[in-house]
């Protein structure tokens, strides 16, 4: 081995180690039965976890710092950036737990789906809104268990507010959160006092202001283009900016209503012990099934190893490389996707194609590579001889694969001729071989083989690299 690759080696060593430490997936014989069971779908339980947690998503309304300041529970928050699709999935949250949504991206990515929302209700989380799109979001989920606070909430709950544009703002960058132009609930809330304080000539020109406000695309709805825009509607316009500049210079937070209903939303939130107190905030609401679509569960899977817990599809990747008897499994789970239980897959097979013998099961995995299930109680089959020491060698190995393509010096590539002589050695088959027992345990091709299990290989070669430095002698 060169010593640029022994070097390489020494640094994933190291870095298994350290992944070996920090793994906390539970063990089998963790205690149970510490708090009442509940339904759980964002990973494996953890039922000896006491400390309830409380998360909050914002931004352009208010800060995660601000949130630290106005809260006043003595369980610490977790205030995090705006929600984006997928981040509530990933938090591992679980019954008992709160949420509360203020603000969320949804221009420049994609934003938080319904749901993701309904998933956490659905396990008993007490999820919360307010201000932005957490008020667009309670107001429409609020029928499902979904709490909604403040003004903006109500008043979207009504029908009063429509648009999306009534409180979405264009931020500064992507590291920085501040809103750089102004929602239409804060402008309508400006017209309405400069009404009721006489700045205006009378109240039917507020209807006037405010469609011209609206007619100003939201990104660009800042304070100069509004401006602008109203000098130009006449005498009552200008004395309208004069008076909105003055009580702006008095206090920066004048007019802001969505502010004011997250500083009320994280008094509101319920206290530790009122969680499972409440039918509100339990999970003993049946949502019924038909909101729990194949996505909805892919959703939940593939977000949930984004803490440390390994998705489904990783963990049938991992049987499907070490797994001694995947392979009859797979098979297994062929026949139960055939469509007439009578007959059996390959005999089928042959009625519609009849030049393909029916002498093996493998014929048909010649022939076609069903997806994996997407939903959770689904995999039990391929997962049927997986142990708790499997899930906690994969997350292992899944923690030194992440870092190890987050290295500066990049990933150490594994070969296709590495792969192919790992996957040799594992398998018991010669190289030539290898397409057809790729196919058997559930690949789609040679390639997709060759690409996919890297992620579980680099750990395995670490192990054999440590087993025999262990067993050669020293002749130092």
């Amino acid at each position: 081995m060169s010593r640029d690759r022994e070097l390489s080696f020494r640094a994933v060593a190291a870095a298994a180690e350290a992944a070996r430490a920090r793994c906390t997936f539970p063990r089998a014989s963790a205690p149970t039965g510490l708090l009442p069971a509940g339904p759980s779908f964002l990973g494996t339980p953890c039922p000896w976890r006491f400390q309830l947690r409380y998360v909050s998503y914002s931004g352009p309304t208010i800060s995660p710092q601000e949130v630290r300041q106005h809260w006043e529970q003595r369980t610490p928050i977790e205030a995090r950036p705006p929600v984006r699709h997928g981040d509530l999935l990933a938090t591992g949250l679980k019954m008992g737990d709160s949420v509360l949504i203020i603000d969320g991206n949804f221009h420049q990515e994609r934003a938080v789906r319904h749901k993701e929302i309904l998933v956490l209700l659905d396990a008993g989380v007490s999820v919360h809104g307010c201000s932005s799109l957490g008020a667009l979001r309670a107001a429409e989920l609020c029928r499902y268990g979904m709490v909604g606070h403040g003004t903006v909430f109500a008043r979207f709950r009504s029908g009063e507010l429509e648009g999306d544009d009534e409180v979405a703002v264009a931020q500064a960058s992507a590291d920085d959160v501040r809103a750089v132009s102004v929602p239409m609930v804060r402008v309508r809330e400006w017209v309405a006092l400069a009404a009721e304080t006489g700045v205006l000539g009378g109240n039917d020109r507020a209807a006037e202001f405010i469609d011209t406000a609206r007619n100003i695309y939201y990104p660009l709805r800042s304070m100069p283009a509004l401006t602008k825009a109203w000098r130009g509607v006449g005498h009552d316009g200008v004395n309208l900016c004069a008076w909105l500049t003055s009580m702006l210079g008095r206090d920066a937070r004048f007019g802001d209503v969505k502010w004011v209903d997250a500083v009320g939303a994280l008094r509101a939130l319920p206290q530790p012990g009122q969680h499972l107190a409440s039918d509100r905030y339990t999970s003993e609401r049946d949502l019924g099934p038909w909101w729990r679509t194949p996505l909805v569960n892919a959703w939940s899977d593939r977000y949930a190893s984004a803490h440390d817990r390994p998705s489904h599809r990783e963990r049938v990747l991992y049987q499907q490389v070490f797994g001694i008897d995947f392979s009859s499994h797979w098979r297994e789970y062929m026949e139960i996707l055939s469509l007439d239980e009578s007959l059996r897959l390959v005999d089928r097979l042959h009625t519609i194609l009849p030049y393909v013998r029916p002498a093996n099961i493998e014929t048909a995995s010649e022939l076609w590579c069903p997806q994996l299930p997407t939903s959770p109680g689904d995999f039990d089959v391929l997962l049927r001889d997986e142990s708790a020491a499997d899930v906690e060698r994969l997350v292992a190995y899944l923690q030194l694969w992440r870092w190890d393509l987050a290295r500066e010096s990049g990933p150490s590539d594994l070969s296709a001729l590495q792969i192919e002589h790992a996957l040799s050695q594992i398998w018991g088959v010669p190289r030539g071989g290898l397409g057809r027992e790729a196919r058997a345990r559930g690949f789609a091709s040679r390639e997709d083989c060759l690409t996919s299990t890297p992620k579980v290989l680099l750990g395995h070669l670490y192990d054999q690299h440590r087993r025999r430095a262990r067993e050669e002698p020293d002749l130092s």
